[in-house]
């Protein structure tokens, strides 16, 4: 392959989730157009050689009749022509199978038909690319995209051996690593970063988990955009640059204009509540979500149309918690107790329940969730 001219600078943004339940599409594309200076030319993200999306552009199927279609895909026709005005590569990479659902190859489609003059592909495999003009070999791994993590780990040294490789440059992947798992416990999906570090020389991006975070090599972006409470810290996108001494760095470009989903304890007599309500609700714009969390027995929950009255601005949501002496009542009020044997049958039943139970699961939880149901089947 042909030496690179310049060192390498390329970005990684994952989890758009356009049609999401609660942050709407035209605020996502908003926040996008101003990450990219609205796709001007005097962006200084004009200077980089690839744009990687790193799966869930979508967060489910999208109907053609849905205004998300009529507000992507007018941004998606300008992104092309930024991409080929500035000879950005742009890779789209098929992400969790619920949410993308092999949308992107619509965008495809759609892209041949405008004949803008772009390097655009999009990758629903497993596969390696190689980039001739940039010396640059990518590893590309879409979520579930075997049965096992086994088995990708298998079928990426195939693929390795198949290119007469031992490593990589780089790798861009959709899923999970087992220091992304969190409270739930490890399943035959999810990936070993010692390996996958082993095969890749330099940064592995992956999308799925909305947290970012770092681990060794391996920089999760998380989700551009805020898309539900849970999700309180920065988000944005990874920029990679090849630094002149050949080393590498990364850089998180935070989007500082995310959807705010704000969680207010209250505690006290109403008055106390209303004053900490009040009192924080100064520093929030109009347009974020608020969940209110305290005592199930705290007095602010039985007016809560009369706060969402007085502060037409916000969306508000309640996270009512039980104390210890409420829940010893429940229990001594339990007439017979009756055992549940857990088997896949009732573990499943008793996950989806707690599931459509709490309106507050955020979407890291949801795709754990997924994850462990999974896991179960195996």
């Amino acid at each position: 392959m042909a030496k690179r001219t310049k060192p390498l600078e390329y970005l990684v943004i994952s989890d758009i989730h356009l049609g999401a339940r609660s942050t709407t599409a035209d605020e996502i594309i908003e926040h996008l157009d101003i990450c990219f200076d609205r796709l001007s030319d005097r962006s200084p993200l004009t200077k980089i050689d690839i744009l990687f999306i790193a799966g869930d552009l979508w967060d489910d199927t999208i109907n053609f009749s849905s205004d998300v279609l009529g507000l992507f895909l007018p941004w998606f026709h300008r992104l092309l022509k930024w991409c080929g005005r500035n000879q950005i590569k742009l890779r789209i990479l098929e992400g969790t199978p619920r949410h993308d659902r092999q949308q992107a190859t619509t965008l495809k489609k759609i892209a041949e038909l405008l004949a803008v003059e772009v390097d655009f592909k999009y990758i629903p495999e497993l596969s390696i690319e190689k980039m001739e003009d940039l010396d640059l070999t990518i590893l590309y791994v879409p979520d579930e995209c075997r049965h096992t993590a086994e088995i990708v780990e298998r079928d990426v040294q195939s693929l390795l051996d198949e290119y007469q490789l031992k490593q990589v440059d780089i790798g861009i992947m959709h899923g999970m690593f087992e220091h992304q798992l969190g409270f739930i416990p490890n399943n035959s999906k999810v990936h070993r970063a010692d390996w996958y570090l082993q095969k890749v020389k330099h940064y592995i991006n992956i999308g799925h988990i909305h947290t970012a975070s770092q681990h060794s090599r391996i920089l999760a972006q998380g989700s551009f955009d805020r898309l539900g409470h849970g999700e309180e810290a920065a988000k944005g996108a990874y920029l990679i640059k090849e630094l002149p001494s050949g080393e590498w760095s990364h850089f998180f470009l935070e989007n500082k204009h995310a959807k705010l989903y704000i969680t207010i304890e209250v505690k006290g007599t109403i008055d106390d509540a209303l004053k900490t309500i009040d009192k924080r609700l100064k520093t929030i714009p109009g347009g974020s979500y608020i969940r209110i969390q305290g005592l199930a027995s705290h007095p602010i929950f039985q007016g809560f149309e009369t706060l969402r009255n007085k502060y037409p601005l916000y969306t508000f949501s309640k996270k009512a918690l039980v104390s210890e002496e409420e829940t010893k009542r429940i229990e001594i009020s339990t007439s017979k107790y009756i055992p549940i044997v857990l088997n896949e049958k009732t573990l499943t039943e008793a996950l989806f329940t707690e599931v459509s139970q709490n309106h507050s699961l955020h979407p890291d939880q949801e795709d754990r969730l997924h994850h462990l149901l999974e896991a179960l089947h195996d």
